[in-house]
C-alpha cells in the first residue's frame, strides 16, 4: 500500500492510503500547502508527494472524469433551476394574464347583461310606440276614410240637390205653362161668354126691330 496526500480547498488536508480496494483516509496533524489547487472543485492530489506517477495518473484521470461529471451535473442543475424559475415566472405571468382576462370577461359579461336589460327595455318601448303608432295610423286611416265617405256623401247630396233643382225648374216651367194655359182658357171662356152675350143681345135687338 502507498500513502497519498490529497487536498480539498474547503476542508483540511488529509492523508490517504492506497490499497487494492480503494482509499482509506488517515488524519494528520500538520497541514501541507498544496502546489495545485482550484477553488470550487473537488479534492485534488498534490503530485509532489506522490511516489508512483502512473498510479496517480490513473486515479487522477478517474477523479477528473468524476469532477467533469459533477460539474456537468451542477451545470445541468443550474440550467434546470434557471429553466424552472423561468417557467415559474412565465406561469405566474400566464396566471396574471388569465386572471386579467377573467376579470375582463366578467366585466364584459356584466356589460352584456346590462345591455340585454337595456335591449329588452328598448324592445318593450318599441312595442309600445309601435302600438301607439299603429293606433294613430289606424285612426288616421279611419279619418281619411271618413273624409272620403263625407266627400262622397257631399257629392251625392250635391247631385241630388242639383237633380231636385232641375226638377224644380221643370215643375216651375210646367206650372208657368199651365198658368198660361189656364189664363188662356179663362180668356177664351170670357171671350166666348162675351160673344154669346153679344149674340143674344143682337138677336134680341133684331127681334125688337122686327116687332117695331
Amino acid at each position: 500500500e502507498r500513502s497519498v496526500l490529497l487536498h480539498d480547498p474547503d476542508y483540511e488536508t488529509k492523508l490517504f492510503k492506497i490499497e487494492n480496494d480503494g482509499f482509506k483516509s488517515v488524519d494528520v496533524d500538520s497541514k501541507v500547502k498544496p502546489r495545485l489547487t482550484r477553488p470550487g472543485s473537488i479534492m485534488r492530489p498534490d503530485p509532489s508527494i506522490i511516489g508512483d506517477t502512473n498510479l496517480f495518473g490513473d486515479v487522477w484521470n478517474e477523479w477528473k472524469l468524476v469532477d467533469r461529471s459533477v460539474l456537468r451535473l451542477e451545470k445541468n442543475l443550474e440550467n434546470s433551476e434557471s429553466e424552472r424559475r423561468a417557467l415559474l415566472h412565465e406561469l405566474q405571468q400566464a396566471h396574471n394574464v388569465l386572471w386579467l382576462q377573467s376579470e375582463q370577461l366578467r366585466d364584459v359579461e356584466s356589460a352584456v347583461t346590462d345591455n340585454n336589460v337595456l335591449v329588452h327595455d328598448l324592445q318593450f318601448k318599441e312595442m309600445k310606440y309601435r302600438y301607439v303608432l299603429d293606433s294613430f295610423e289606424a285612426s288616421s286611416k279611419e279619418k281619411q276614410k271618413l273624409q272620403v265617405d263625407n266627400l262622397r256623401l257631399r257629392e251625392d247630396v250635391q247631385e241630388r240637390v242639383n237633380a231636385l233643382d232641375y226638377q224644380l225648374e221643370i215643375f216651375k216651367e210646367q206650372h208657368r205653362n199651365k198658368g198660361c194655359i189656364i189664363k188662356q182658357n179663362i180668356l177664351l171662356n170670357n171671350t166666348a161668354a162675351a160673344l154669346s152675350l153679344s149674340e143674344e143681345k143682337n138677336k134680341k135687338l133684331e127681334q125688337d126691330n122686327l116687332v117695331l
